[in-house]
């Protein structure tokens, strides 16, 4: 009983000739500190994954205000010609382009390059 006495005294000493603490204690130690360093690094990375959704939206927010300034210092072209097939349908009506097709309207020319047509200007 005596040599159980010392052995309890050594362990709360923290004494350098106590067995070391059991294996399960150890790995559940380990788990328990890679775990939390894991939830830190995935707190940090979902911080920075939130600012950089913000940049890239400012960011795009900044080239459409660009190219918008840029169309207005632009003069329009005489003609545009489409560059591929292009279609949509617009309040029910089908409005269609066959690769070749010529467009001089300005207005026209307009509407399709603001819904991204495939033009080719000349």
């Amino acid at each position: 009983m005596a040599s159980n006495d010392k052995q309890a005294a050594a362990d709360a000493a923290g004494d350098p000739a106590a067995p070391p603490p059991a294996p399960d204690r150890l790995a559940a130690d380990v788990a328990a500190a890679e775990t939390a360093a894991l939830n830190s690094r995935v707190f940090e990375l979902e911080a920075t994954n939130g600012r950089l959704a913000d940049e890239v939206e400012l960011g795009k927010r900044r080239v459409a205000e660009f190219e918008r300034k840029l169309a207005a210092l632009t003069p329009p072209p005489k003609g545009v010609r489409f560059a591929a097939p292009y279609g949509f349908i617009h309040n029910g009506e089908r409005h269609h382009w066959n690769p070749g097709d010529v467009v001089t309207n300005e207005d026209e020319i307009a509407a399709l390059r603001a819904r991204g047509a495939p033009l080719e200007t000349f």
